[in-house]
């Protein structure tokens, strides 16, 4: 209706968004949920409420805009695949942050785990969703020029964002996604070391927050979006990290090499 009436894509979609968030909250508190919570207060629930909304928006944008401007389908048609995915996303983060069970609550470091690993997908999904839909920037653009003249090594940075852009770009061609994808694939190589070092040093529940932090902080997030040189450094880095602690700690020879 918005959009019939002259609105752009992304101001229909914010805002019928809100407005079925605030629908969706009222049923959820009156019925899907009210047998968990009856006679709690509803404004820290609806706070709660908007806060997952917000990363649910953002998602769905993403995939509108993927759907619209790069695959080229209707926003009449690509309204309902992008509502099924944030559904899910939603009803989820309903579950789990906004109404969680009070009687017989997990134990603290099973919450711990599931958020982690709910928001580290999350935060991988979104990157990959948006990853062709941003232009580059002239860092980027500046990188993919070294890819055009391959070499062992450039003026003022070293040669691996051009090979991986090099590589992305023969794959899924000269767009902003072929010249991100090494970023992406740099960014889950750092996760991993990540979680395996923290693994090693502390346990298992210390690894998926330490991922965690590196997934939502900017330090850790734009690098593994945006193809510059930073993402290859802290895959390597955490890399590097891992396997001295292996050869140093741990005391295995094979992680010399």
């Amino acid at each position: 209706w918005l959009m019939s009436r002259g609105a752009g894509l992304a101001l229909a979609h914010i805002a019928s968004f809100f407005a079925a968030t605030a629908v969706n909250y009222s049923l959820n508190s009156k019925w899907s949920f009210r047998p968990l919570h009856a006679g709690h207060p509803r404004w820290p629930h609806f706070g709660r409420f908007l806060t997952v909304g917000l990363f649910t928006l953002l998602m769905r944008g993403g995939v509108l805009a993927l759907l619209v401007y790069g695959w080229h389908v209707s926003p009449m048609l690509a309204i309902f695949p992008a509502v099924a995915v944030t559904a899910a996303i939603h009803y989820l983060g309903t579950a789990f942050y906004v109404f969680p069970v009070q009687q017989n609550p997990p134990s603290a470091d099973v919450r711990w785990r599931v958020a982690a690993l709910g928001i580290v997908a999350f935060a991988v999904l979104l990157r990959l969703i948006y990853l062709g839909e941003a232009q580059l920037i002239p860092d980027e653009a500046y990188y993919w020029s070294y890819a055009q003249h391959m070499a062992l090594s450039f003026l003022d940075h070293p040669p691996m964002v051009a090979w991986l852009i090099w590589l992305g770009t023969a794959i899924f061609g000269n767009t902003e996604f072929g010249v991100r994808i090494g970023a992406f694939i740099c960014g889950l190589i750092t996760m991993g070391y990540l979680y395996a070092l923290a693994r090693n040093l502390y346990d298992k529940s210390t690894g998926m927050r330490a991922v965690l932090l590196l997934a939502v902080l900017p330090f850790g997030f734009v690098p593994g979006m945006l193809m510059t040189a930073d993402a290859p450094l802290m895959a390597a880095w955490a890399a590097t990290l891992y396997y001295m602690e292996r050869a140093l700690i741990a005391d295995q020879r094979s992680a010399w090499l």
